[in-house]
């Protein structure tokens, strides 16, 4: 864990400053979420910063940043702020020069020759996304050619276009790559970016995110300019579906990257926004494995327009699967916001494009738009374009375009211009009207393989034939060569360009003085099924109306990217095409996926009837991988409906169904929001007519699981009981029974009162629920059964709180049995609920210690399951996974596998920290819970000190929440108290253990007031703990009372459940070990004597009780050596010490210093 300083004296120093730095941002009330914005940095690389973490020395920038954001909230007195701020950055200075003496370098290859006792020959290592080659001298290269993505270094500055090519294709002087127009501004952001970079994070993800044309390729080209050649190798990536097998030749290095050795790398990725989420995932993981590999650190640089929905779920994966904290994201301001700055920018463009056409022009003389106060020109690109398109028009001699429309025309018949030269020129060559028809198909299918192009242009009417449509793809590479060799159809660019083609070349646009020409096959390329319906080329292209559909429903997340963001700018695209489209197809919005989806009804224009039309392919049950762009066709819908609708049942029904869709979203907040709505509507529309009770009884079911996920617990209970006496009003012998709706209300009370801490409140209701599901089932009920494995689910809870684990597993095994049956029968729907039914199951099934590696197989099953729901889309089940992680780590806890379950449990905690942050309401206690076992993770592998940390950053919680519910949370402080107080004994802090140690106690008898017996045995064992750390203070009158109540306790137990025998017995050789120190030797020795004799029978069956049993031995050997009986005491400690070094051998972090009594009395006792 990076917590860890292993003895290297630089890393202590480091973890040092970070925690002078967290102090400091504590005081000055700021969090890590509200800090990293306003200093250009991200959660992520602040929470390294302050454990120190990472690879190389802080950022002096970032550093200073960081401190004087804190000295300025910190209310405090300006002599103490100053000083302050010059100690901390005299202790980086000193970290600095500690670093330069004494710290490693990462690890990298020697040049020259293999690493000492390491590499002679080539290797091959296969990463998730490419084949990593590393040669003994250092370099390597990376194979991604089986990989859907292409990549390459970013090549040096490209000539400059000839006059010649400038005049031909005016709108290539727009392309980044040419860079034309200087780079100019964006002097934060470069900084922004040159601090990330130099970020101690072995690898991180940002997302540069602006509407199209703000200059984020520019932006991106510079940075990677100032850093290629140097310590970095800089690679831009582009997807590419194509893949070739490079054979499994080691040395095969064809279109390989190559890597000198100890390069960082950094990936700039454009049009991230459109990749599949999987692709990308794809490769961020194959570089952090490089970065890993290789020691050194990895930058991916991602470029889109926008960061809404698709985003977030991309965060998700990354945090979740990958450890990867990607919520670093900077949305690019405009640096034409203001008329004058466009009109600077206007002059500046116009100068350097007059000069590349070789026109003698004056750029203050160069007429300016006359709508230069639109909103469109808020986007460089739309500056530059009227700039470029009045430059030429000068030097044409003829009309200058005076307006954003009248741009796109002239740049459009420029191009098309072009097409008309290479037909006059070239015979045979593709005529300029189908050229146009092929640049709409390329823009709105993106580039593609040949055949997938091919099949394109079959679709389209276009081609009739294989040697028909490579004709047209050969013509149209001539004009536009594609960036990657593998395919063709490069779209037309910049991509607002493209956008304006496929607008204007599509009918029903007002602009009519346009000299770009209509085409009527835009919207009746071809015909459907038997000729009987005619269809645009966007349906063509996104439907299945000819063989293959799988090859074309891949088009069609990119072609209705591209149709939403130009309708945007141009309505009749939604009222000419995309209606009618998607009226005849409303399944497209679920197959473009969420990101499409949420764009497309965004558009104003979009017809309601649409929505209407989408509504009956909804999912009926959850459907991970269409529920986000549901959710957005709900929320449209119900504004929709809701904007006229005044009769309060439908009202109810529509806030009510789009709570549903919103939660399983993952959208929790408006879900609640909704479900509120919902039952104010239904109670207006009970007040009224009392026939509505259902309604009102189902909403109210609805907002109380909402408000249990907002961890609004009371209101969650309160809103469950009223739903429970309503569905009870409608039960049998009334006229309208609603068996479903009252075992679905009963549930939700159970759940509401376990939630509370009433787990006998909530068996008794769960059960319930069970029985009137079960007759249903045997009635047929088509629901029932899935709705009883729900049921069955939460008794195995109830009846494990209260201590029944036998039957909690009898219960959980029918449940997730039925939840298999459902899963493999509708995987979307069911797979989440197999999931939660097997995140419980490990805990039921380690009582029985014959079935710990089934408990394992289970959790490993949850977790993987939960990794996947995850990937596809993150929002709901982040929460989930991280309890399937906490629940892992417990089970390898109880197989003594220490190391997995500390990693398991850091995974947990940190998901579980950055939910609670956003929603403490609701994930509060699992964090606590998740801290809670994490210390002693952490003391299980010997981190004593930082169990010591991580437990009393539990107990804080715990207080926290007590101080609020304490019956649910009580019980909970008193164990977290339990375990601050061993772990600060087993650090050598018996002193300060005292005090959680007697508050522990004092809790543990206060609940037992409470809740009778349920506690007892942890009273018992608080009661022991107490005694123990009381002896080592020296109070020994107090510690032997303790002891005596925790035996006699633990005596009673165990006489009704053998279960309690060891502990017994470790409680017995406890008071054994006070009596000797008292003086008290002959009882001490038959005291010790049981103890041994009930801790060798625990042993037998269970190992791990062999440490305690050492210290049955030590206390049995003090008590003979005491009593005279030498001989028999150093037999007695010889097999004590034994013990110790075994283990010792075997688990050297589990020796503790207790355990290390045992050598000092065998050495007292032999001299």
């Amino acid at each position: 864990m990076d917590d860890t300083t292993g003895g290297d004296p630089w890393r202590a120093r480091l973890a040092e400053f970070g925690a002078r730095l967290r102090d400091l941002r504590k005081r000055a009330g700021l969090t890590l979420e509200s800090l990293a914005p306003d200093i250009a940095s991200s959660k992520s690389t602040l929470s390294t910063l302050e454990r120190g973490g990472g690879a190389v020395v802080p950022d002096r920038g970032l550093v200073e940043s960081y401190v004087r954001r804190c000295l300025a909230a910190w209310d405090v007195d300006e002599v103490i702020r100053a000083a302050t701020g010059e100690d901390l950055l005299s202790h980086h200075d000193q970290l600095v020069a500690l670093h330069d003496r004494v710290r490693p370098e990462p690890r990298r290859a020697r040049a020259g020759g293999g690493e000492p006792g390491g590499r002679a020959r080539v290797e091959r290592v296969v990463l998730q996304g490419a084949v990593l080659i590393e040669r003994p001298a250092g370099d390597a290269a990376l194979d991604f050619s089986r990989s859907p993505f292409d990549v390459e270094r970013v090549p040096g500055p490209v000539p400059a276009l000839s006059v010649e090519q400038a005049r031909a294709r005016p709108s290539r002087l727009l392309q980044p790559r040419f860079a034309v127009v200087p780079f100019t501004g964006r002097d934060a952001e470069q900084v922004a970016l040159g601090r990330w970079l130099a970020e101690p994070e072995h690898t991180s993800v940002r997302l540069l995110h602006a509407a199209g044309g703000q200059g984020k390729t520019r932006l991106a080209d510079r940075v990677a300019a100032e850093h290629r050649g140097g310590q970095w190798a800089v690679w831009q990536v582009r997807h590419s579906p194509a893949a070739v097998d490079s054979g499994n030749d080691p040395e095969a290095t064809e279109g390989a990257v190559p890597l000198a050795p100890g390069a960082d790398v950094l990936a700039v990725v454009d049009y991230a926004d459109r990749w599949p989420s999987d692709d990308l995932i794809t490769l961020v993981r194959t570089l952090q494995q490089l970065a890993r590999r290789r020691g050194t650190r990895a930058r991916v640089l991602l470029l889109g327009r926008t960061a809404k929905n698709w985003w977030p779920a991309v965060v998700g994966r990354l945090d979740t699967a990958y450890g990867l904290d990607a919520t670093g994201q900077w949305p690019l301001a405009s640096l034409t916001e203001e008329p004058a700055a466009r009109l600077s920018m206007f002059r500046l463009a116009a100068g350097h494009f007059a000069a590349q056409l070789g026109v003698d022009a004056d750029p203050a003389e160069v007429p300016l738009p006359v709508d230069l106060d639109r909103d469109g020109y808020a986007q460089v690109l739309a500056v530059q374009m009227a700039a470029l398109a009045a430059v030429d028009a000068r030097h044409r001699d003829v009309a200058v375009p005076l307006d954003l429309v009248s741009v796109a025309d002239y740049l459009l018949c420029r191009e098309y211009a072009t097409w008309d030269a290479l037909y006059s020129a070239r015979g045979g060559f593709t005529r300029p009207p189908v050229m146009s028809r092929l640049a709409y198909v390329a823009t709105l299918a993106g580039a593609l393989p040949r055949p997938h192009a091919r099949l394109a242009l079959r679709r389209t009417d276009l081609a009739d034939s294989a040697s028909t449509a490579d004709h047209l793809i050969d013509d149209h590479l001539a004009c536009y060569p594609s960036a990657d060799p593998r395919t063709v159809f490069e779209p037309l660019h910049p991509d607002r360009l493209g956008e304006d083609l496929v607008a204007l070349t599509t009918p029903g646009h007002p602009h009519a003085q346009l000299n770009w020409q209509v085409d009527d096959w835009a919207t009746a390329a071809t015909t459907a099924g038997a000729g009987t319906r005619v269809v645009s080329a966007a349906e063509a292209l996104t439907t299945d109306l000819l063989p293959d559909p799988a090859m074309a429903r891949s088009w069609a997340p990119a072609a209705l990217t591209v149709l939403a963001e130009a309708a945007h700018r141009y309505p009749h695209l939604s009222t000419g095409l995309l209606n009618p489209l998607l009226l005849a197809n409303p399944h497209l919005l679920l197959v473009a996926g969420g990101a499409a989806a949420t764009r497309l009804t965004d558009l104003p224009d979009l017809d309601p009837a649409v929505l209407e039309a989408v509504e009956p392919v909804l999912p009926q049950t959850r459907d991970v991988t269409t529920d986000v762009a549901a959710a957005a066709v709900a929320r449209r819908l119900a504004e929709h409906r809701l904007a006229t609708e005044a009769d309060p049942v439908r009202r109810a029904a529509v806030h009510g169904d789009l709570a549903m869709r919103l939660d399983r979203a993952g959208q929790y907040e408006e879900a609640l929001a909704n479900a509120a709505l919902a039952v104010g509507e239904a109670r207006r529309a009970t007040a009224r007519d009392p026939v509505h009770r259902r309604r009102l009884a189902s909403w109210l079911n609805t907002l109380s699981l909402q408000s249990a996920r907002a961890g609004r617990r009371s209101e969650a209970l309160a809103h469950a009981r009223e739903a429970v006496d309503l569905r009870r009003a409608l039960g049998p012998g009334t006229t309208e029974p609603d068996l479903p709706g009252l075992a679905n209300a009963l549930n939700s009370l159970a759940k509401a009162l376990a939630e509370l801490g009433s787990h006998a409140e909530a068996l008794q209701y769960a059960e319930e629920a069970a029985d009137v599901l079960r007759a249903l089932v045997t009635a047929g009920a088509p629901t029932a059964r899935e709705a009883l494995a729900q049921v069955l689910h939460n008794i195995a809870a109830s009846r494990s709180d209260l201590g029944a684990d036998d039957e909690a597993l009898v219960a959980a095994a029918e449940s997730v049995g039925i939840y298999r049956e459902l899963a493999a029968a509708d995987p979307a729907a069911h797979l989440p609920d197999l999931a939660d039914a097997l995140q419980n199951l490990p805990a039921y099934l380690s009582s029985d210690p014959g079935r710990a590696r089934d408990a394992l197989a289970a959790a490993e099953e949850s977790v993987r399951l939960y990794r996947e729901l995850v990937e596809t889309n993150s929002a709901p089940f982040l929460a989930q996974l991280a309890g399937a992680l906490h629940n892992l780590s417990v089970t390898c806890s109880a197989l003594g596998e220490r190391r997995e379950a500390a990693g398991y449990a850091d995974e947990a905690v940190t998901t579980y920290r950055d939910l609670a942050e956003t929603d403490p309401d609701a994930h509060q206690p699992d964090l606590a819970l998740t801290l809670h076992h994490q210390a002693k993770t952490l003391a299980d592998n010997g981190q004593r000190d930082l169990a010591v940390d991580v437990a009393a950053e539990a107990v804080t919680h715990y207080r926290h929440l007590a101080a609020i519910d304490p019956r649910p949370f009580e019980p909970n402080l008193a164990m977290a108290l339990y375990n601050q107080a061993s772990f600060l004994s087993e650090a050598g802090r018996p002193q300060e253990a005292v005090a959680p140690a007697e508050e522990s106690v004092t809790r543990y008898r206060g609940v037992e007031e409470v809740e009778g017996d349920l506690h007892a045995a942890n009273t018992a064992d608080a009661l022991h703990n107490l005694a123990f750390i009381l002896g080592e203070v020296g109070r020994a009158d107090e510690a032997l009372a303790r002891a005596e109540e925790a035996w006699s306790r633990l005596r009673l137990l165990s006489e009704e459940d053998d279960s309690y025998a060891a502990h017994t017995a470790v409680s017995c050789g406890t008071v054994g070990r006070l009596l000797a120190g008292l003086g008290r030797h002959g009882e001490a020795v038959e005291l010790g004597g049981l103890a041994v004799a009930g801790l060798r029978a625990a042993t037998a069956e269970e190992p791990g009780w062999e440490p305690y049993l050492s210290g049955a031995l030590t206390t049995l050997a003090l008590g003979l050596s005491g009593l005279g009986r030498a001989t028999e005491a150093r037999t007695a400690a010889r097999e004590a010490v034994d013990i110790v070094r075994r283990v010792g051998r075997e688990a050297p972090e589990l020796v503790t210093d207790h355990m290390l009594v045992a050598e000092r009395v065998l050495a007292d006792l032999t001299g």
